[in-house]
């Protein structure tokens, strides 16, 4: 079976480490980042590097992908952020990585419904696979709404209720 710690001051990447401890587990997040941020090292995502060069130091099997609010609030060019997204899927593949989109919890400021469509559609063209965020938060949590403190970032109940469904979606993985 799976330990998962209760919820607290537990980020999704901890409920993942708790539950599998022999996995080293990172949580390399920006705040703020979108998909063109990620793919080449600008805005927040400065000094970090390009993604082919990022893919190509790192030494894990595994990356998860959690991008999308940010690219819906700065209007990107219709497919510009599923273009973004599917060049960030194909240069961790390219660098043997195994891939997992996430798509984003729900928002109260905006609805998410066609960026996690869009995530959706990524995960399946680019054979990456999903853990679709927005689905399990509005079915397992109905209150989801009370669980964003700013409308956009989850409380620690909501991360760890991310935190078990990215488990759950990692223990089918070999």
């Amino acid at each position: 079976g799976l330990y998962l710690p209760a919820p607290s001051e537990y980020t999704p990447s901890d409920v993942v480490a708790a539950a599998f401890p022999d996995a080293t587990v990172s949580n390399s997040s920006a705040s703020g980042a979108t998909a063109t941020d990620l793919y080449w090292g600008k805005g927040v995502c400065a000094g970090a590097g390009c993604w082919f060069d990022r893919m190509a130091a790192d030494h894990s099997n595994l990356v998860i992908i959690n991008v999308g609010l940010n690219d819906m609030i700065r209007d990107n060019a219709p497919g510009q952020f599923e273009a973004n997204l599917g060049a960030l899927v194909d240069v961790a593949h390219g660098s043997g990585k195994q891939v997992i989109l996430e798509t984003p919890n729900p928002t109260t400021f905006a609805d998410v419904s066609d960026i996690a469509s869009k995530i959706r559609g990524v995960a399946s063209e680019h054979g990456a696979g999903l853990i679709d965020q927005t689905f399990n938060v509005e079915t397992f949590m109905p209150d989801w709404k009370d669980h964003l403190p700013d409308g956009i970032h989850p409380d620690d109940s909501m991360y760890h209720l991310k935190g078990i469904m990215d488990t759950i979606a990692l223990s089918h993985i070999s």
